[in-house]
């Protein structure tokens, strides 16, 4: 029990550092979505990410995004694939999105966690097949070497 509640705490711990850089948004409104025609880059998102290498390791194993009808996302983080752990609700407004000439398609985002008076800003890159989803926050190009970088598979 010890070792399971010292592990909670780190995992807080580890949440919190990571997002040390984030923005404090207090009670300030969000930005408002970018508007999304349907197909867009940007609606590819939607649905349930799992890394299962990601379970106990401190950072979400599971990510869980949901269409809302002004654009933006409703956000869950789980601790594990499995959907046990800690739950991370928030929200996901994207900021800009494009396509590469690879066919990558990319968002810029503001996730909000307002449980916890947080939020950051995240760059995503989805594959052209739209199975894998790599996350970096307060990143401006994906790498995969660099901090704070998560890979996700659709469900």
């Amino acid at each position: 029990m010890i070792v399971r509640n010292v592990f909670s705490v780190w995992a807080v711990v580890v949440l919190v550092l990571t997002f040390s850089a984030c923005v404090k948004r207090g009670g300030e409104a969000s930005p408002p979505a970018v508007p999304q025609a349907p197909g867009s880059p940007v609606h590819a998102i939607a649905g349930t990410w799992i890394n299962p290498d990601y379970n106990g390791e401190g950072r979400s194993a599971k990510v869980v995004y949901t269409a809302r009808k002004d654009g933006g996302f409703d956000y869950a983080a789980y601790d594990n694939a499995d959907g046990s752990g800690e739950v991370y609700k928030g929200k996901a407004v994207y900021k800009k999105i494009w396509k590469d000439k690879k066919g990558y398609s990319y968002g810029l985002s503001t996730v909000t966690l307002a449980e916890f008076g947080m939020s950051w800003e995240t760059l995503d890159r989805i594959s052209p097949d739209g199975k894998t989803l790599e996350v970096q926050p307060g990143a401006s190009k994906i790498d995969p070497k660099g901090a704070r970088y998560s890979v996700y598979h659709r469900q």
